[in-house]
C-alpha cells in the first residue's frame, strides 16, 4: 500500500492479492492497523502531501493528483479535516505539524 498509495486502490484489489474476500482482509486489516483501509490509505496520502508541501513548490493541484485525490477541493477537504489547516495554510506556516 505505501508504494501504490496514489493508485486508485480498492479494498477489492489488495484482498484479490493476498487471497482473502474484501470484508475478510478489511477485518484482518483493521485488527493489525487499528484502522479501515480507506482511513489508512487516506492517512498514507496526506502524510506524502504533508511532505511535498513542504520540502517543493508544486502546486497543490499536482499534489492532490499525485497523490490520489481525483480532485483538488476535496484533497484540501481532507488535507484539513486530518491537518487541521488547508494545504496553503501548511504551506504558508514555518511550524512542523506531526500527523
Amino acid at each position: 500500500m505505501t508504494e501504490h498509495f496514489a493508485e486508485n486502490l480498492t479494498i477489492q484489489q489488495a484482498a484479490n492479492e493476498v487471497n482473502f474476500s474484501p470484508t475478510y482482509f478489511s477485518r484482518i486489516f483493521k485488527k493489525e492497523t487499528g484502522h479501515s483501509f480507506i482511513s489508512y490509505l487516506t492517512f498514507v496520502r496526506i502524510q506524502k502531501a504533508v511532505w511535498l508541501l513542504r520540502h517543493t513548490d508544486q502546486t497543490i493541484e499536482k499534489i492532490a493528483f499525485e497523490q490520489g485525490f481525483n480532485t483538488p477541493n476535496y484533497f484540501s477537504t481532507i488535507f484539513k479535516k486530518v491537518v487541521g489547516l488547508s494545504p496553503s495554510e501548511y504551506r504558508a506556516t514555518k511550524e512542523i505539524i506531526f500527523i
